[in-house]
């Protein structure tokens, strides 16, 4: 058996000081403890209309941010369209809607979106099927596509960019809105096409939807403004040289957002 001593002391103060303040540490915003360290557009959009409490468990750390595809009132085969549609555009080699500074000609254009289907049709299958020559040739007619000639065309860029709790719509515990927050969250997000052209750069986002223009700009403004500020902080352009615009790959018509 062996005998021990025991030792007491006073703590050191200044120790201890340093110690409470490490665990009562506040963020710059009182409720930031509560959001989410990463987010996606979709899903700021869902918790900014539910006003919900963000709780970090609940935020999955890999959401691919793709909602071109409204699903109320499709069926399932619709939604394999709206797919289908977007593999469409994928493949469109955006560069030969133009020939000697002039739009091809109607029966170029079909000869063009013929090759592209049969390029879905080596992605998809039979999928490749759903796509209709003349909706596919209306799509290519929407203005964009040809006022973006000449610009660095990227498609399908996925990116990561923090931004301040203040420039989303998010909500939280122990805060009227997050308009005040200076802390910043992880945003995680995928452009369709990404159009870069000196100090100006154009988003243009598809949605296979039912909506009208209107309905899209009042559905979508939330998502496409975070998109706005995450190309402006990633290519260090003013906000005001980031537009967006939504084609409207079901109904065949593109709105310019801002």
């Amino acid at each position: 058996k062996q005998d021990r001593t025991a030792l007491a002391f006073a703590p050191d103060k200044a120790l201890s000081a340093d110690i409470m303040q490490a665990f009562l540490w506040k963020y710059t915003s009182g409720g930031s403890e509560n959001m989410p360290v990463k987010s996606s557009a979709t899903h700021l959009m869902r918790l900014a209309e539910k006003k919900d409490m963000l709780l970090q468990d609940e935020m999955p750390f890999t959401i691919a941010d793709k909602e071109e595809y409204d699903a109320s009132g499709f069926s399932g085969t619709d939604v394999r369209t709206g797919i289908a549609y977007h593999a469409f555009l994928e493949n469109v080699p955006f560069d030969k809607l133009i020939e000697g500074g002039k739009r091809i000609s109607l029966e170029r254009l079909k000869a063009l979106v013929l090759e592209v289907k049969e390029k879905v049709k080596e992605q998809l299958g039979l999928d490749a099927e759903l796509l209709v020559e003349d909706k596919m040739m209306e799509i290519l007619q929407n203005g964009i596509f040809y006022r973006l000639q000449g610009s660095q065309l990227l498609k399908e860029q996925r990116f990561l960019a923090s931004i301040k709790v203040k420039d989303t719509p998010l909500y939280f515990e122990g805060a009227q809105s997050a308009a005040s927050g200076e802390d910043e969250i992880v945003f995680q997000g995928a452009l369709d096409l990404l159009a870069v052209k000196g100090d100006e750069a154009w988003v243009v986002d598809y949605k296979y939807s039912i909506k009208d223009a209107q309905r899209l700009k009042t559905d979508y403004a939330v998502q496409l403004r975070l998109y706005q500020k995450a190309v402006s902080k990633i290519l260090k352009f003013p906000i005001e040289r980031v537009h967006a615009t939504i084609v409207n790959i079901y109904r065949g018509f593109e709105v310019e957002m801002f």
